[in-house]
């Protein structure tokens, strides 16, 4: 299994928590994005090393990709169709999208020219969550995107959502996550609020013009989320995603399973085991180096086995599986039992990783601090 990712790098207001890149239409317009995008999947496409991949996920991330005209999406898809076997049968496409920028008929047209799942960025369904998050939409606008969306056809529904932020208690997290339920998406992500540096967030947090909720109560609202969640069929299949039996997410999956991946765009990512590369996150220069045949490739590392090891067993720990011994040892020669010793016996004596005498995986209360545990495995 492995992916690609568009990254559409446009937003018509940056949340103040938000650290991804993004821009307004200002410097590069759309079209002459789309065409940057297109001459490095051009360039992308003549590497052997991705010519031998079998590619099975396409991801529009942003940014917010559903202010992106539908027919460039298009032009992508069938680009890549093209170049490489991505789009067969069973494929797994998905778009992000804000509930303002869409409505039925461009939901329709997404669906049409072969987008199969929907991302869908609520983040609450509380308006005085919303109006603290700095979002541009309102709750009603979130149902009615969520409604446009199943009356398009998509069978396939994500909904994002963020909590921990100032105010939030657990009964008003509990009427939010009821709501979803009665939605009822195919998958559900909830975030923990995060303070990233660089945001608008950050600079209030320094300021003192910012107090969030206590560790105490962050930790309810995450426990009130798995119990609710997985007492309604969800499976909490990695720390922050939950899904209906069959509808993880593939592309996300391949992430934390450490696998091949390319990234297109302005500061897109890509990883060819050993080889990792990131693009620059400078818009401009992204458009004026692809479509001038230049690399717009601003970092490189390869990395060596050890490296992958420890990466693959990081990633792995994120989700409800974890890692095996036994395929840790085929992948990459190495024994995480004999490797890791000391630390994985101290986590399974204070109960915070389980094993079943192959697999090692994080316990609720694991889970709860994934952070510092994830840390000692690095």
């Amino acid at each position: 299994m492995a992916g690609l990712y568009f990254h559409i790098p446009y937003c018509r207001r940056r949340c103040p928590y938000c650290s991804f890149v993004s821009f307004d239409a200002h410097q590069v317009s759309p079209y002459e994005y789309l065409s940057a995008l297109l001459a490095e999947l051009e360039t992308v496409s003549r590497i052997p090393e991705v010519c031998a991949i079998d590619w099975d996920t396409i991801y529009f991330g942003g940014g917010t990709p559903s202010i992106f005209p539908p027919g460039h999406i298009r032009a992508l898809m069938d680009r890549s169709s093209v170049l490489f076997p991505v789009l067969k049968s069973g494929a797994e496409v998905t778009l992000e999208a804000n509930p303002e920028s869409v409505d039925l008929e461009r939901l329709c047209i997404l669906r049409d020219i072969g987008v199969n799942r929907i991302s869908l960025g609520f983040q609450s369904l509380d308006d005085t969550g919303l109006a603290f998050l700095g979002r541009i939409h309102t709750a009603l606008d979130a149902l009615h995107a969520y409604e446009a969306a199943r009356k398009a056809g998509f069978a396939n529904i994500g909904v994002d959502l963020i909590y921990g932020w100032p105010g939030q208690d657990p009964e008003t997290w509990r009427r939010e996550l009821e709501e979803v339920i009665r939605l009822g998406p195919e998958h559900i992500s909830c975030y923990e609020l995060t303070i990233e540096d660089g945001t608008q967030f950050a600079h209030l947090l320094s300021c003192g013009d910012l107090v969030l909720p206590q560790e105490e109560t962050v930790l309810a609202l995450s426990d009130l989320a798995d119990s609710l969640l997985t007492e309604h069929g969800y499976e909490h299949y990695e720390i922050s995603n939950f899904a209906r039996p069959g509808f993880r997410s593939r592309h996300n999956m391949n992430y934390w399973s450490n696998g091949a991946y390319i990234g297109l765009g302005c500061a897109a990512v890509s990883c060819i085991p050993p080889l990792r590369r990131k693009n620059t996150a400078d818009l401009v220069f992204y458009r004026e180096a692809v479509c001038s045949f230049r690399s717009p490739v601003i970092f490189e590392e390869t990395l060596d086995n050890e490296a992958r090891f420890r990466e693959t067993v990081v990633l792995a720990l994120r989700t409800r599986e974890g890692f095996t011994r036994r395929g840790l040892l085929e992948r990459f020669g190495i024994d995480p039992v004999d490797y890791y010793g000391d630390v994985m016996d101290l986590f399974l004596r204070e109960g915070l990783i389980e094993s079943d005498g192959d697999a090692v995986y994080l316990t609720p209360q694991g889970r709860n601090i994934a952070n510092t545990v994830m840390a000692a495995f690095v």
